[in-house]
């Protein structure tokens, strides 16, 4: 018999969802750990955490009133509570209030002692064991004065009275802080939102050592380290929306909206900042009994989708207007909300791959207490879509437990024959550039044969698409171009494999596994010589105990190098013929002359200066690098006439290619050379004028690739002085600012005003 979901704390029918009865849970015969507590029961599609608010009963067993159900939930609610009133007299521990709680709102009178339960704070917290107690009274932080400012305003907030206890509590505030920082060998810092997670704390009239307590373990806990100023956390957040809404990720990033601006107090507070104080408490209750760090990212998430549709309307918003919109996202949820809230956060978290949280934990976090951090061979502000750790797919391809990985091997096709994993897929990533037609037949091929695998619940299905290149930058060109299109075309679920099938091998060695369960068609044994020979060139740069390690750029520069340029001969020859571009339009002579014959002048040209095309093979005199001073260009791009800079690579020659940094200022075009010693460093290659711009020539099918051809229209006749092309990931974002601000200086000279539509 079919049946449903019915009630929640308040004794009303909340919602109604019709499930079959093959998937009921008998919760109260289910013993987990508290690290259970958070996480989803994806066979219900319903979490754990979430599931003592909701009771599942038969149709049979539904009462005839609503005046029955709301008799029983205060009943059911007045019997927990009691339970854990006395669970809490007895000094429990974290496993005992989710027992009883069951991810649940809590009392309002028991709730501070709940909460001193899950966060483990000591009993005896007011005695000479709180870490406020080792402090030595003295107030010398360099920023004092702002901290006091700060405690004052806080108190001003609250509307304490009398005077009196208004000064006693600030003086409390800033003892705490003060104690905290001495503590932790650092200094107040005004942006951080430690203010805001103490004014939840207030409320509780807790004596100055327990305060001190609880702000200590939430702050250290929950909070990452560095607070907002943490930018894995905002790549990380960023990646995840990735994964599980492309579409919704691609259009924030094209309002040029970064994750930080929006939800840097979403992290750093736990949402204290922008939730009302009951809102926040009752997050609290849940975040506290899950005792899940990670379980921010996910509530973020949640609040993002559940604006979604909103969000893509406001297309004509300009960027302000978007981010304030927001921002103000925490605000509309409601106490009421809050059940609801965790329950669906809890099925993005089961739906994301949990190699996330071990991999990424120290960096965000700090030293995690249990279990290794396991480490990712390319850092997260440098991953173009969200990394699956190798442990984790192989998991997921012999257990069958967790996230199911459809894995697409794009390597070149000898390599996969001699060996690959054995639930995996090919898909050729040099078809990318050598045959469009046949890549996108190809990538329709395997979504289908994903559809397919689906259905018949092979072993090789999974709904999360998993690419594996081959681990070494050289050979995986084309690995990170495959997934940008995959990202283009908003499939969600997109991950790629971190350290790719060389980390594989490796995983399978060093743990000694059945390799014919795991690999099909290598022997591993003769695979080791292999990696010991390529581990042996990059040991200076790695951890001396590891038998190998999978190398992996950490620089832009190499990264974008690696995905355009290659050294198979057969697909230089490929670029060499896509990265032309086309002669000039005009039917005016063209003269190339040297650079002590350029005029410096502005001149009439044509309003549009940005044309598709597809043939060129002007590369200008570029090949030798330039010779000058070396000046710091991350100093230089802050000037206040800068307008755009772009790390980007500069094509040399059809077969060369270098790492540049395209700068646009309100006047010039600046193209620097960085040092590949002091990356910071770089040299002036060219500077030209924003007037002497002739043309921005595009490519269809390679946007990325811009050609700037520069020169002087005199007469009817053009002269191209200089030509320059460029490889850059924001291309349409260079064109864009070149062109606004010549545009913009055209207007000047005629005396008119200038509107840039925005």
């Amino acid at each position: 018999m079919p049946k449903k979901y019915r009630g929640g704390k308040d004794g009303t029918e909340t919602k109604d969802k019709q499930v079959d009865s093959s998937e009921s849970v008998d919760n109260e015969a289910k013993e987990s750990s508290p690290e259970n507590l958070s996480s989803a029961d994806t066979s219900t599609g319903t979490s754990i955490a979430g599931n003592g608010s909701w009771t599942m009963i038969s149709e049979a067993s539904l009462p005839e009133t609503e005046d029955r159900i709301s008799e029983v939930d205060i009943e059911d609610d007045k019997a927990w509570q009691t339970e854990l009133r006395h669970a809490l007299e007895e000094q429990c521990g974290l496993f005992e209030v989710c027992r009883i709680a069951g991810g649940k709102v809590l009392p309002e009178e028991l709730r501070i002692r709940a909460w001193q339960a899950c966060l483990d704070v000591p009993w005896n917290a007011d005695e000479v064991s709180s870490g406020f107690n080792h402090w030595d009274g003295i107030f010398n932080l360099k920023n004092q004065a702002r901290l006091g400012e700060d405690c004052k305003k806080l108190i001003q907030e609250l509307n304490r009275d009398p005077e009196m206890e208004r000064l006693s509590t600030q003086s409390d505030i800033e003892s705490v802080v003060t104690a905290f920082c001495a503590n932790k060998h650092c200094d107040y810092d005004p942006s951080s939102s430690w203010m805001h997670i103490l004014k939840i704390l207030l409320p509780f009239h807790l004596p100055s050592p327990m305060l001190y307590e609880f702000f200590s373990v939430i702050v250290n806990k929950f909070v990452p380290k560095d607070g907002s100023k943490n930018e894995v956390v905002h790549h990380l957040f960023r990646l995840i929306v990735l994964y599980h809404d492309p579409e919704l990720c691609n259009f924030i990033d094209t309002k040029k909206i970064s994750i930080e601006d929006v939800c840097a107090s979403w992290f750093s507070s736990l949402l204290a900042t922008d939730c009302t104080l009951e809102t926040t408490m009752a997050v609290w209750d849940i975040y506290f009994q899950n005792d899940d760090s990670f379980l921010i990212f996910f509530l973020s998430l949640v609040l993002l989708m559940s604006v979604r549709d909103q969000i893509l309307e406001k297309k004509d918003d300009s960027k302000l207007q978007l981010t304030e919109f927001l921002k103000t996202i925490p605000g509309n949820m409601g106490v009421e909300d809050v059940i609801d809230f965790y329950e669906i956060a809890n099925n993005y978290l089961a739906l994301t791959p949990k190699s996330l949280r071990e991999a990424n934990w120290t960096v965000i976090f700090g030293t995690r207490p249990v279990s290794p951090t396991k480490r990712l061979h390319i850092p997260i502000p440098q991953a173009l879509c969200l990394p699956v750790t190798i442990e984790e797919i192989v998991t997921a391809a012999t257990r069958h437990s967790g996230c199911r990985f459809f894995v697409i091997d794009c390597r070149p096709p000898a390599q996969y024959n001699s060996g690959h994993l054995v639930t995996a897929f090919h898909l050729d990533a040099q078809l990318f550039i050598q045959d469009a037609q046949a890549f996108d037949k190809a990538i329709e091929t395997l979504l289908e044969s994903q559809k397919q695998a689906l259905e018949s619940k092979s072993i090789a299905s999974g709904e999360h698409l998993c690419f594996m290149g081959s681990g070494f930058e050289a050979e995986d060109q084309f690995v990170h171009m495959v997934v940008a299109r995959m990202l283009q075309h908003h499939h969600k679920y997109v991950s790629l494999a971190d350290g790719g099938y060389e980390a594989l091998l490796h995983y399978v060695e060093i743990n000694a596994l059945e390799t014919d369960r795991i690999l099909v068609g290598t022997d591993i044994q003769k695979i080791s010589p292999r990696s010991k020979v390529r581990q042996s060139k990059s040991t200076e740069a790695k951890v001396a105990d590891e038998k190998l390690v999978v190398k992996a750029s950490t620089s832009f520069f190499n990264k974008l190098k690696s995905a355009v340029q290659t050294q198979l001969p057969v697909v230089k020859e490929k670029i060499s013929t896509y990265i032309t571009s086309p002669q000039a339009s005009s039917s005016a002579p063209v003269r190339h002359v040297s650079a002590q014959d350029k005029p410096r002048r502005a001149q009439y040209r044509p309003q549009s200066v940005f044309v598709f095309d597809d043939a060129d093979d002007d590369y200008g005199d570029k090949v030798d690098y330039p010779e000058g001073d070396l000046q710091n260009w991350k100093e230089f791009v802050r000037r206040p006439d800068v307008l755009a800079h772009f790390e980007c690579l500069e094509y040399v020659s059809a077969e060369e290619s270098v790492p540049a940094i395209l700068v646009i200022s309100e006047t010039d075009v600046y193209n620097f050379r960085p040092s590949l010693e002091q990356p910071e460093m770089a040299t002036l290659s060219s500077q030209h004028t924003l007037m002497e711009v002739l043309k921005i020539v595009c490519r269809r099918r390679i946007p990325e690739l811009i050609t700037i051809k520069y020169g002087t229209m005199e007469d009817g006749n053009v002269t191209v002085d200089d030509v320059e092309k460029f490889y850059i990931a924001k291309s349409g974002d260079a064109i864009k600012a070149i062109k606004l601000q010549i545009v913009r200086l055209m207007s000047e000279q005629e005396g008119r005003a200038f509107d840039d539509g925005e």
